[in-house]
């Protein structure tokens, strides 16, 4: 079984800075994008694998992070998605859609857009 992660577009993102995406699996295998600067929207267009890992246990999810760089401050977060691994592993597939949440657990703009803008799957 392998876990795979194809990012591809993000539009709703304010104002012109280094962006990055953080994908957090099993609270110590994180993977990030190369820093984007970029304006309302980003091309990232990068797939992510991590090879067999074992069946998921229960609880467990994969967190999808979008965050401003900058060189004098930390990493601010613009928004976060947290997607269960049982709901993938009896998908098989995912393609997500949907605006991520901000550090006050509201609705942000930022969101995957286009055909297939985020994908996962479960093989």
């Amino acid at each position: 079984m392998a876990l795979t992660v194809c990012v591809r577009r993000l539009t709703g993102l304010s104002g012109t800075h280094d962006r990055q995406v953080k994908l957090t699996f099993r609270a110590g295998f994180t993977q990030k994008t190369r820093k984007i600067h970029c304006g309302q929207e980003a091309d990232i267009g990068e797939l992510f694998r991590w090879p067999h890992y074992g069946a998921p246990l229960a609880g467990e999810c994969l967190s999808v992070q979008v965050v401003n760089c900058s060189r004098v401050f930390s990493p601010r977060p613009l928004g976060t998605l947290v997607i269960s691994l049982q709901q993938l592993q009896n998908a098989g597939h995912l393609v997500l859609q949907e605006a991520l949440v901000d550090e006050n657990l509201r609705v942000s703009p930022v969101s995957p857009s286009g055909p297939q803008a985020a994908t996962l799957k479960y093989l």
